[in-house]
């Protein structure tokens, strides 16, 4: 079926009994690839001609002559089954497709979420590939059941998917007045975190992994903030630094308490490489 409309102050003829589908046609001229040449002669007019031929749909225009858009333009759109978030990208040459939206350079990409509630252990398992060279893990409303935790972390490797290694070393602001930076072994990302009687004892930060899938040492920065009642301080900042000297390919991270539980919103990002 085709179908063609006027909407312009000149009169335009269109067949619009075609013997095939998808031809349109003019006159007795038949115009086989679907766009319409129109000649509008009127200095103040403007015409704007819709066409559906086929599963594809046309537009041709023609602006005033002392217009900025002057001249006959073609634009051919394709058919109307467009995904959620894609628009419409044109090649320059009146063409245009339906397109997913790009990462734009520098620009953090979201991939998955893990929601807890009671869960012993947050895991992302296998989500590092190489798609992305750095990765961002941003937690919210991060608590337990269980008052005056600290978190941890460990690491999945590309040769045993599904188990977890603790990081080996790690530098952190200590929870002291003021606050001063420890070093020692271990896999910790916070210290003297919720108190299960108050509901703003709750821990947001964010973790950077760094180049996971190289045979660098693998690298978490984690920085945000928690209020502690159970500390010398209790304004509670999150500055961690953790290191596994491993140089296997990196594709997964998992979070825990000291004790009981982990709760809480994990997101994950990826940092578009281009």
């Amino acid at each position: 079926m085709s179908r063609a409309r006027d909407v312009a102050s000149n009169n335009l003829a269109v067949d619009t009994t075609p013997t095939l589908q998808g031809d349109l046609t003019m006159g007795g001229n038949a115009i086989a690839d679907g766009v319409l040449g129109v000649k509008n002669t009127g200095a103040q007019s403007e015409l704007r001609l819709y066409c559906e031929v086929g599963n594809a749909h046309y537009v041709s225009l023609k602006a005033p002559a002392h217009s900025a858009f002057s001249g006959n333009h073609s634009i051919t759109l394709p058919p109307n089954d467009g995904n959620v978030d894609q628009f419409l990208k044109t090649d320059g040459n009146g063409v245009t497709t339906w397109s997913d939206i790009p990462a734009s350079g520098g620009a953090w990409t979201y991939i998955s979420e893990v929601v807890s509630t009671s869960s012993t252990t947050v895991d992302f398992s296998n989500v590092f590939t190489t798609n992305y060279d750095n990765y961002r893990i941003v937690a919210n409303n991060v608590g337990s059941n269980t008052s005056n935790v600290h978190y941890l972390a460990k690491l999945e490797f590309s040769n045993s998917i599904g188990s977890y290694t603790a990081y080996d070393y790690y530098v952190y602001l200590a929870t002291n007045n003021p606050p001063n930076y420890g070093y020692t072994g271990g896999n910790y990302i916070t210290f003297n975190q919720n108190n299960t009687g108050s509901a703003g004892q709750r821990a947001n930060f964010y973790m950077d992994i760094f180049n996971p899938r190289s045979t660098n040492a693998k690298m978490l920065l984690a920085k945000g903030l928690g209020y502690s009642g159970w500390s010398t301080i209790p304004v509670n900042v999150i500055d961690s630094y953790l290191i596994n000297y491993n140089t296997a390919e990196q594709t997964g991270v998992q979070f825990y308490a000291s004790s009981g539980t982990i709760t809480g919103t994990f997101r994950l990002y990826g940092f578009a490489k281009s």
